[in-house]
């Protein structure tokens, strides 16, 4: 009986990473355009230094370059959010016994619906706006997420089988 209520408080606690995970995807939804491209802006600029900081570049070459490769942030910072939603999203759904199949299955359902969900709600956040190519790019980015899950859970069944 112990372990059943072992279980289930680790099952609660991997939810609650998924609630969390949402929460978070959801703030950086509700946060107004201007304030989202100063977001997506900083951490650019930051990439532009790293990437000149050997070389002579003037401000006009670092903020053209900045230009360029903005939107390629923002696009990083979708798949990598939900390629992180990908690993908590499964690590929750394997906590319950149904075939791998359909926990692959749930875990993308569940991914994707988050991020067709998150692009409308964006409709409704000042300056922002819906993009089909983003829920493409979040779905990649939780199939990734799931595919790291398998992974790591493969290398884990590895190591834990050579203990014993």
């Amino acid at each position: 009986m112990e372990i059943l209520k072992n279980d289930k408080l680790i099952q609660i606690i991997k939810l609650v990473f998924v609630i969390i995970w949402m929460i978070i995807v959801f703030c950086f939804s509700n946060e107004a355009g201007e304030k989202s491209r100063d977001t997506s802006g900083r951490l650019t600029e930051q990439v532009v230094n790293i990437i000149t900081s050997h070389t002579n570049a003037d401000e006009k070459t670092k903020t053209e370059i900045k230009e360029k490769i903005e939107p390629i942030t923002r696009k990083l910072a979708h798949y990598t959010l939900y390629t992180i939603g990908g690993i908590i999203i499964l690590n929750y759904i394997n906590t319950y016994n149904i075939s791998k199949k359909k926990k692959i299955i749930a875990s993308m359902i569940t991914g994707t619906a988050y991020a067709a969900t998150d692009e409308l709600h964006q409709l409704f956040t000042d300056g922002r706006s819906a993009s089909v190519i983003d829920i493409g790019i979040d779905t990649l980015g939780i199939i990734t997420g799931v595919c790291i899950f398998l992974c790591l859970l493969k290398i884990y069944n590895i190591i834990h089988r050579k203990e014993k």
